[in-house]
């Protein structure tokens, strides 16, 4: 924004769309080119003012401005200044209604649900929230909470515990003003959800007009009905390795363990620096971990630990015998039983599984049941945790959470483009299609995750990529000879112990950056070579 102290007024230099969606929303619109119209002389006369005054410092000035009933606060940062203009940066802040806001008669009569949110960004929890601003009456129902403990809430506090893209996609439609479609499990609808994010009507909000609510039932039962553990546990294998959404996939897999063992809570929290980190829950009641002290989360699992021994498991049925810690046994003194189970990734401790207060008389069923889904989770966690570290995960493979063929090519464009000598490792997990024919797919799914994990021992997971079904790459950038031997030597003395992950390998360094795709190409050739032959050898095609 142009503010000229001569004329006193504000001149658009640039606006984006979001910016000016929310600029004609509430009464300011380009005239021409640059010039603005304001419908509100008071507004601009607040903004003029404010204007004169943040001219004088070069920090972030920032102030409120109150149009029709909402409150916006906006940020003004000097770029330029000259005697006669100045030069501003001007961002929307945030909003929140003055007062209730009631919710638009509009949208009640449709079948499905519709809501408006104000999204913006909590300094509290530094993290994307939202407001609800409107909601219909289908949403009401079958949230099962009336419309007065919604609106105006925040949803982190109306919808405790949901998981944060129900807040962070709003806000990233607000910002760039383009409709988005998803599909999520929603924890408190209890269901799938097919939905499409738009621009609201009403200054900077967005809507949510779900088009599909998906009945648990039909799977559930299936489930239910399965018959054999095996045949339950790759259910729910199937589920955790879906094509949906990782968290989503993690919430309903519990929902599914809690309809086989109808227990009052499961949970899964994560073990970082530590510390116990409640990531997953399903409950019949309220959550689990909200207001344990730091000093609990920080013993939890050194408690778990140490208690569960060499076990595989850990089982508390008699909470007496908590009694050394008086906040952990205050947290579990109504609890009839726990079954925790430890989630390991290469002798890594993930965190913990629990379940509490299940039937007695399944106690054995509960065991076997979490023994086999645990291994899945664990590997899970693994995925969802390569990916936070990629650059773009978009561009991953959504098994294993490694950069997929795509992101490979454009890592040898980048280092052909910027002259970087690199080392290539090509690998080949040979034995994945006889496994998979011993095993069935879902353990197949189970061995690539799991042998991503075995290589991001030896590789930085963001220098991995899984390129085909069975092929993996580490890019090594500016590698020399001795560190590619070492890196082949350090494979060579792994594999000699390893019964599981079972791989063939060959290598190169790049020392001419433009003939890298070249040599891409001859070590895919060699490696082809090289599983022939073994192949060959056992008298297999």
């Amino acid at each position: 924004m142009d503010y000229d102290r001569q004329q006193e007024k504000f001149a658009a230099y640039y606006l984006n769309s979001a910016f000016r969606s929310f600029a004609a929303q509430i009464g300011i619109v380009l005239t021409g080119r640059r010039d603005l119209a304001w419908s509100d002389q008071a507004s601009q006369e607040k903004m003029l003012r404010f204007a004169g005054e943040a001219a004088r410092s070069t920090h972030e000035q920032l102030t409120e401005l109150t149009v029709g009933g909402r409150e916006y606060q906006l940020s003004f940062k000097m770029i330029v200044n000259s005697h006669e203009h100045s030069l501003f940066k001007v961002e929307l802040m945030s909003s929140r209604a003055k007062e209730k806001l009631a919710s638009s008669s509009g949208y009640e009569d449709l079948p499905l649900p519709y809501v408006v949110v104000r999204p913006f960004y909590d300094k509290n929890i530094h993290a994307a929230n939202c407001e609800f601003v409107s909601v219909n009456r289908v949403f009401t129902q079958m949230l099962r909470m009336p419309e007065e403990e919604l609106l105006g809430k925040k949803i982190t506090s109306a919808l405790p515990g949901e998981e944060e893209q129900w807040s962070t996609l709003p806000l990233e439609v607000l910002r760039t003003s383009r409709a988005s479609s998803h599909r999520l499990y929603n924890k408190h609808l209890e269901a799938w959800c097919e939905f499409t994010i738009l621009p609201a009507a009403l200054p900077a909000c967005v809507a949510l007009a779900f088009t599909k609510i998906e009945d648990n039932a039909p799977k559930l039962e299936a489930l239910q009905k399965s018959g054999s553990l095996a045949a339950q546990s790759a259910m729910l294998a199937r589920t955790l390795n879906g094509p949906e959404d990782h968290d989503s996939e993690i919430n309903f897999s519990l929902v599914e363990v809690a309809s086989l063992l109808e227990p009052e809570r499961i949970y899964m929290f994560e073990a970082i620096e530590g510390k116990a980190v409640l990531k997953y829950e399903w409950s019949q009641k309220g959550r689990l971990m909200g207001n344990i002290s730091d000093r609990l989360a920080g013993q939890i699992i050194s408690y778990c630990d140490r208690l569960r021994g060499q076990q595989p498991y850990l089982y508390v049925s008699d909470m007496e015998s908590l009694r050394f810690d008086r906040e952990l046994y205050e947290l579990n003194r109504k609890n009839v039983r726990v079954l925790l189970f430890p989630l390991f990734s290469q002798q890594k401790l993930l965190g913990y599984l629990g379940i509490e207060n299940f039937d007695a008389d399944r106690l054995a069923y509960a065991k076997d049941l979490l023994a086999e889904y645990t291994r899945y989770l664990a590997a899970k966690l693994s995925v969802v945790g390569r990916l936070s570290r990629l650059p773009s995960p978009a561009a991953s493979d959504h098994l294993t959470g490694l950069g997929n063929q795509s992101a490979y090519q454009s890592e040898l464009q980048r280092l052909k483009d910027q002259r970087i000598a690199a080392g290539l490792i090509y690998m080949d997990l040979y034995d994945l299609r006889d496994y998979n024919a011993d095993h069935g797919p879902q353990e197949g799914n189970l061995l690539l995750q799991q042998t991503a994990d075995w290589l991001s021992v030896s590789f930085d997971s963001r220098q991995l990529y899984r390129i085909s079904g069975e092929e993996f790459v580490a890019v090594l950038p500016e590698a020399s000879e001795a560190e590619l031997e070492k890196r082949q030597a350090e494979l060579e003395k792994r594999q000699a112990g390893e019964k599981l992950v079972k791989l063939l390998w060959t290598g190169k360094v790049c020392d001419y950056p433009r003939h890298i795709f070249d040599a891409a190409k001859q070590l895919d050739q060699e490696l082809s070579d090289r599983k022939t032959e073994y192949y060959a050898s056992l008298g297999k095609e």
